[in-house]
């Protein structure tokens, strides 16, 4: 419902698209139709006679990280070459479908939400057996490690977790007299408080101030449109339901939440609501932080964790750096993938907005924390709930179906039960397909 900046560790694009367009291409590449040569193209300095090129979706604060990373790796292997290929925007996935396609694909990739995509064709290589050797995995969170597990292959590690959590504006509940949210609230708590914080100033009916902007995530619910491994839709639980209607009552029933044309039509983006105090509380995650702390500079805010409802629950995501399957030099490419691995890259990525997957080094991150949020803490405790999808293939197409239908629910045009009857039948129509081509 609200809407947010592009998150980091998805970069999704067109999602009806992309599960097609990977099968097709991927597909091809794995088979052979294409000539496949990682580094192919001869190194411009003939006394580095290996080149490693790595693909990137960076922004300048991130090439800079990128790039310290690999002028040290460079120093320590003179014979090697590295070349970053930085591709920006929303269609990161494409454009790297087009370096596999053209025969020149990277031997290094960075890896969000679209890893299962390329995972389940085959696409990386398998480090299981390095990572157990060279690096110590012991204080790392065992499911951010399971993600990266297809088929019992290790294909690798994160470097940084994107976590959702809720951010709230201390003054407004200063105002209303309320204590400010704890860590381990539950939803009538919640409920509670953003029904004290919605403010109709003048009595008209129109409110200025909504307590709460955005919707709970499915996470709390314990709700998933599609199974752990990809078989079978899962649209019509009683948990999803519960999902439907529990956010469609925050707006149509205690109006302690703008409705979605409300939202449509207010023309502003969420930072902007927040610091003009038109929203008490509202739904963010980890690559907000940086927006938040600009942008919103002269709130004084803080975050809490997801209230629970069934359960509790933390949406999550990762990134990684993953090694081309077709790769020429594995063990050069090791050699530079562990970098990416170590407590400096995690602390370093994550100084901004993250959460980084060794748990020590999350411990010091929160430690030396001495900006907004205060609540920095609650980050660690989130590592307990995260609720990431499933990793499966043709993902993106399958959530549309399921997301497509969701819209229909929050714009009034169908209800919970036949929205998700169409989604259900559309979701199984498409891995029955999927299945049928061994996709």
């Amino acid at each position: 419902m609200a809407a947010k900046k592009q998150p980091r560790s998805s970069q999704e694009e067109d999602p009806r698209g992309l599960g097609w367009l990977l099968g097709v291409i991927i597909a091809a590449l794995i088979g052979g139709w294409f000539v496949v040569g990682p580094g192919a193209d001869p190194p411009a300095d003939p006394q580095r006679p290996i080149k490693l090129v790595m693909a990137v979706p960076a922004d300048q604060a991130d090439l800079v990280i990128y790039k310290q990373v690999i002028a040290r790796y460079e120093a320590e292997h003179p014979h090697v070459a590295v070349e970053i290929r930085a591709i920006p925007g929303n269609n990161y996935y494409q454009k790297l479908l087009v370096m596999l396609a053209s025969g020149l694909p990277p031997d290094l990739m960075w890896m969000g939400e679209g890893f299962a995509e390329f995972a389940s064709r085959g696409a990386f290589m398998d480090v299981g057996d390095r990572l157990d050797q060279d690096v110590d995995t012991s204080d790392f969170l065992p499911q951010a490690l399971q993600w990266y597990r297809i088929d019992g292959q290790q294909l690798g590690a994160p470097y940084l977790i994107d976590v959702q959590f809720i951010v709230y504006n201390k003054k407004l509940f200063d105002e209303a007299g309320l204590a400010y949210p704890r860590d381990d609230w539950d939803y009538d708590e919640f409920l509670a408080d953003a029904k004290k914080l919605t403010v109709d100033r003048g009595g008209d009916g129109r409110i200025e101030q909504y307590g709460y902007y955005g919707q709970l995530d499915m996470s709390v619910f314990g709700a998933q449109p599609i199974s752990e491994d990809g078989t079978h839709a899962t649209c019509q639980t009683p948990a999803m339901m519960d999902f439907l209607n529990t956010n469609r009552s925050l707006f149509n029933t205690f109006h302690v939440s703008p409705s979605p044309q409300q939202i449509t039509g207010s023309g502003s983006d969420v930072y902007t609501i927040f610091r003009q105090g038109k929203a008490a509380m509202m739904i963010a995650y980890t690559w907000d932080l940086p927006y938040l702390r600009e942008q919103c500079a002269d709130v004084d805010w803080d975050i809490t964790l997801n209230p629970k409802v069934n359960q509790r629950g933390q949406w999550a995501s990762s990134a990684a750096i993953l090694i081309s399957s077709k790769t020429r030099h594995p063990a050069e490419a090791w050699e530079l993938n562990k970098l990416f691995l170590g407590a400096d890259f995690q602390l370093r990525m994550c100084e901004d907005g993250g959460l980084p997957p060794n748990l020590s080094v999350a411990r010091q991150l929160v430690a030396q924390n001495r900006h907004k949020p205060a609540n920095l803490q609650a980050l660690i405790v989130a590592r307990e709930f995260l609720y990431p999808k499933p990793r499966i293939a043709n993902s993106a197409e399958l959530y549309s179906q399921f997301y497509n239908a969701c819209d229909t629910v929050w714009m009034g045009t169908a209800t919970p039960a036949g929205a998700m009857d169409r989604a259900q039948r559309q979701i199984t129509w498409l891995i029955n397909r999927h299945q049928e081509r061994g996709e």
